[in-house]
């Protein structure tokens, strides 16, 4: 451990820093109640510059100016500031974190990156970046020093990875495009059961306008015919693997948040070409002719990918199993 500061303060507000030394790196967390630092060519004159740090508000808030660009100070965003740029910073904060990375670590060309980004806290980006260094940190106290190489080594790919993703995200349209296209799309089939799934939510989960969130769906016939297909998908799983009892099919459309049995029965043939009824129990039907041994173990059954992924034809898949019968 050691104490680490290469920033002058501009008050005499008492604060708490420490670092750790993760080999060439350096992991920081330093509390203040409020607090001004500056970061200008004299400093960035003393010595070596070619690093990133990444620095995350862990509470609090404030303003800041990298290289005469004005940046909001938000709690758990993670800001990355390139070591050459001048920075002028004031907020109140319970606590910052940081990590210290020369460039040299990371293995890209850091003049194909932006001198500041930020990454908005609830970005998977950003949870990830946040959960490794907060386990670091915990870490630190207890770990031997032979050990610490391994785990800059671990701490260094990971940041790696997504830096480099995420430079692309900052310099390449498209590919920006393209991973929140993805993000969305994957926040969508996580969250099936949510009553509340729209434009609306997508566009404050995601910081977009309405239009960007209906672009990343045309090709899907919309989002909203999207959230019907992808539900109507469980509803056909539950149903195949479910057991034959009476209700089954009412319970699993209300699950999937269809209230009215009728439209379900009438969307659910639209999409599959048969009545929900036909799909139910049909995979314990397929077991008694195959001889499954486990019929709680989906794995058991590849011909159930196409609800996990949409990529096959579950029309197809439900007449493969009715000829079992």
């Amino acid at each position: 451990m050691l104490m680490f500061n290469d920033e002058t303060r501009a008050d005499d507000t008492p604060f708490t820093s420490v670092a750790w030394n993760l080999s060439q790196m350096v992991l920081t967390t330093t509390s203040f109640p409020m607090s001004t630092v500056i970061r200008n060519d004299a400093h960035i004159a003393k010595g070596n510059s070619d690093y990133i740090r990444i620095r995350i508000f862990r509470g609090g808030g404030g303003t800041s100016v990298v290289d005469n660009r004005h940046v909001t100070v938000v709690p758990d965003d993670v800001h990355f500031v390139h070591g050459s740029s001048r920075v002028h910073l004031t907020a109140r904060a319970d606590d910052i974190l940081g990590l210290l990375i020369p460039y040299d670590l990371l293995d890209f060309d850091s003049s194909k990156v932006d001198r500041y980004f930020s990454v908005p806290a609830a970005e998977p980006t950003s949870r990830m970046i946040r959960a490794a260094l907060e386990t670091t940190l915990i870490e630190m106290p207890r770990t031997e020093i032979g050990h610490i190489p391994r785990l800059a080594s671990a701490l260094i790919g990971l940041i790696r990875g997504l830096l480099v993703y995420e430079a692309a995200e900052v310099t390449d349209d498209t590919s920006f495009r393209l991973l929140q296209q993805h993000a969305v799309r994957q926040f969508v089939d996580q969250n099936l059961l949510d009553a509340n799934l729209t434009a609306d939510r997508l566009c404050e989960e995601f910081n977009a306008s309405r239009s960007t969130i209906y672009r990343h769906f045309s090709d899907l016939g919309g989002l909203r015919k999207h959230i019907l297909n992808r539900r109507l998908d469980r509803s056909m799983f539950d149903l195949v693997i479910a057991e034959k009892t009476r209700g089954a099919v009412t319970q699993i459309a209300g699950k999937w948040g269809f209230s009215d049995t009728a439209l379900f029965s009438r969307q659910f043939r639209e999409r599959f070409g048969t009545p929900p009824i036909d799909a139910l129990g049909l995979r314990h039907t397929g077991e008694s002719h195959q001889n499954a041994a486990d019929s709680t173990d989906v794995t058991a059954f590849p011909e159930f990918a196409y609800v996990l992924d949409g990529s096959d034809d579950p029309v197809e898949y439900l007449s493969v199993l009715k000829e079992t019968q």
